[in-house]
Protein backbone atom coordinates (compact mmCIF):
# COMPACT_ATOMS: atom_id res chain seq x y z
CA UNK A 1 0.00 0.00 0.00
CA UNK A 2 1.06 3.28 -0.65
CA UNK A 3 0.91 6.37 2.01
CA UNK A 4 -1.97 7.31 0.86
CA UNK A 5 -4.25 3.99 0.95
CA UNK A 6 -1.85 4.00 4.85
CA UNK A 7 -4.30 6.80 5.81
CA UNK A 8 -7.29 6.16 4.41
CA UNK A 9 -7.00 2.76 5.87
CA UNK A 10 -5.88 4.24 9.40
CA UNK A 11 -8.71 6.50 9.45
CA UNK A 12 -11.70 4.18 8.02
CA UNK A 13 -10.44 1.43 10.74
CA UNK A 14 -10.38 4.51 13.69
CA UNK A 15 -13.69 5.67 12.60
CA UNK A 16 -14.96 2.33 12.15
CA UNK A 17 -13.34 1.41 15.71
CA UNK A 18 -14.81 3.95 17.16
CA UNK A 19 -18.28 3.51 16.32
CA UNK A 20 -17.88 0.00 17.77
CA UNK A 21 -17.96 1.10 21.07
CA UNK A 22 -20.08 3.61 20.61
CA UNK A 23 -18.15 6.87 20.56
CA UNK A 24 -19.17 8.58 18.07
CA UNK A 25 -17.85 6.53 14.99
CA UNK A 26 -19.24 8.72 12.38
CA UNK A 27 -17.66 11.82 13.32
CA UNK A 28 -13.79 11.91 11.46
CA UNK A 29 -10.72 11.69 13.72
CA UNK A 30 -8.52 14.66 13.75
CA UNK A 31 -5.78 14.37 11.56
CA UNK A 32 -3.37 14.50 14.75
CA UNK A 33 -4.84 11.58 15.97
CA UNK A 34 -5.19 9.40 12.68
CA UNK A 35 -1.35 10.09 11.81
CA UNK A 36 -0.84 8.63 15.50
CA UNK A 37 -2.86 5.67 14.84
CA UNK A 38 -1.72 5.08 11.39
CA UNK A 39 2.11 4.89 13.46
CA UNK A 40 0.82 2.71 15.86
CA UNK A 41 -1.18 0.07 13.85
CA UNK A 42 2.34 0.19 11.51
CA UNK A 43 4.01 -0.79 14.20
CA UNK A 44 1.41 -3.55 15.78
CA UNK A 45 1.51 -5.23 12.39
CA UNK A 46 5.43 -4.85 12.07
CA UNK A 47 4.79 -7.73 15.23
CA UNK A 48 4.03 -9.88 12.82
CA UNK A 49 -0.03 -9.27 12.24
CA UNK A 50 -1.25 -10.51 9.52
CA UNK A 51 -3.04 -8.33 7.15
CA UNK A 52 -6.28 -10.38 7.48
CA UNK A 53 -6.23 -9.29 10.77
CA UNK A 54 -5.79 -5.95 10.13
CA UNK A 55 -9.79 -4.83 11.41
CA UNK A 56 -9.08 -7.11 14.47
CA UNK A 57 -6.00 -5.28 15.58
CA UNK A 58 -6.99 -1.82 14.76
CA UNK A 59 -10.34 -2.33 17.20
CA UNK A 60 -7.55 -3.98 19.92
CA UNK A 61 -5.55 -0.87 19.50
CA UNK A 62 -8.39 1.37 19.72
CA UNK A 63 -9.45 -0.28 22.56
CA UNK A 64 -6.17 -0.94 24.28
CA UNK A 65 -6.17 3.70 24.35
CA UNK A 66 -9.61 4.32 23.53
CA UNK A 67 -9.97 7.82 25.81
CA UNK A 68 -6.73 9.24 23.23
CA UNK A 69 -7.82 8.20 20.19
CA UNK A 70 -11.63 9.17 20.63
CA UNK A 71 -10.25 12.74 21.31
Amino acid sequence: MDDSEHWDAAKELLTNAKGSDGTEGDKAPSTSIIKQFEADLGTACDKGSSDDLLATVADDLYASNAAYYSL
